[in-house]
């Protein structure tokens, strides 16, 4: 019979130091940087470096961090014109998957705006891809999209009619929807500028019911838009869209962001 005294037997346990996180490694900034340099100039890119090369470049274009922005202009610096546009095909390569997730990104939208106007034939690339998905472009899920109508202003800011014009006729039929949007807004105007468009934008207003236009006139971001028809239009347009206010002038005095719209009417008496 064993006694209160004998001992048991215990397992031993051994005390494992913590395990490391492991950690994602990137390439060096210079590897990044070089990679990118030959895949632009390559005229000879298989499907996979062809990928490869997309996601490493929307990844720095779109990137937040301060090396990746110096990193984009270094890339940029040290393109020529025939390779910024070997650059923008890319870009617009794959049904414009990749352009587009850059245009609607805060610092995509800023990057490709630094973009234009360096080569004719890179702009090309990019104004095509924007008339062909204009509203892929300016919207992101249904909304408005910030980022992208900044890519659109951009384009139109840059004083070519042609495209301006392509720009004007894809947006027909939603002049007054895009009036009503605090970036839509500044779109309309920029067209109204231009008495090329313009004529396409006021005949669209007069279009809209007495209802839509008064609302319109009245609401935050419309009323700049009216203001600016007002302005610059000139001859049986402008009376036609007088006309089509007047019988609300009443109305438009109450409201605090028709007033200069009042204005003008009472002007014309």
């Amino acid at each position: 019979m064993a006694n209160g005294d004998d001992s048991f037997e215990q397992e031993s346990t051994t005390v494992h130091p913590p395990r490391e996180t492991p950690t994602v490694s990137h390439p060096p900034r210079e590897t990044v940087l070089q990679s990118l340099l030959n895949s632009l100039r390559s005229t000879s890119l298989t499907h996979q470096e062809t990928a490869t090369c997309l996601r490493s470049l929307t990844n720095v274009m779109t990137s937040s961090k301060d090396e990746d922005e110096a990193l984009f202009q270094e890339v940029i610096s040290k393109l020529n014109g025939s390779e910024l546009q070997r650059m923008a095909s890319l870009l617009t390569s794959n049904s414009d998957h990749y352009f587009l997730k850059i245009s609607r990104n805060k610092k995509g939208s800023n990057r490709v705006r630094t973009l234009f106007g360096k080569s004719d034939d890179a702009d090309t690339f990019f104004v095509t891809s924007i008339l062909h998905h204009f509203f892929h472009v300016m919207t992101d899920k249904e909304a408005y999209d910030t980022y992208g109508s900044y890519v659109v202003q951009h384009v139109l800011k840059q004083d070519n009619l042609h495209c301006t014009y392509n720009i004007a006729v894809s947006l027909r039929g939603h002049y007054v929807e895009l009036s009503f949007t605090r970036k839509g807004r500044y779109v309309v105007e920029r067209l109204l500028e231009r008495e090329e468009t313009r004529v396409l934008v006021v005949a669209e207003i007069l279009e809209c019911g007495s209802d839509t236009l008064v609302r319109l006139a009245t609401s935050m971001y419309g009323h700049f838009v009216v203001e600016t028809a007002l302005k610059l239009t000139r001859g049986y347009l402008f009376w036609s869209l007088v006309n089509k206010l007047k019988p609300f002038l009443s109305l438009l005095r109450r409201s605090n962001r028709s007033t200069t719209i009042a204005v003008i009417l009472e002007s014309l008496r």
